[in-house]
């Protein structure tokens, strides 16, 4: 967790840095906190809209999400069904 409390110091000293929200969200991501990921990754976008990197990342955490979803409601029937 000390590398996500030094990149918030940095967030403050540069908040118009682009890449250091970038990096503290590919950490979040590596400890399965998607969540919050999220709000860096939008920073990120608005401070520089053509950085691709995170257009990939938020289009497979949506597709991930609605996989989830998909196998919930599967999940969920077959369970209804066996009743």
């Amino acid at each position: 967790m000390r590398s996500v409390n030094c990149t918030c110091v940095l967030t403050e000293l540069d908040p118009n840095n682009y890449m250091i929200y970038y990096r503290r969200a590919t950490v979040y991501l590596a400890m399965g906190k998607s969540k919050s990921a999220m709000p860096d990754l939008d920073v990120v976008l608005s401070l520089k809209p053509d950085f691709n990197a995170v257009c990939c990342f938020s289009c497979d955490l949506n597709i991930i999400i609605i996989i989830i979803i998909i196998i919930i409601i599967i999940i969920i029937i077959i369970i209804i069904c066996m009743c």
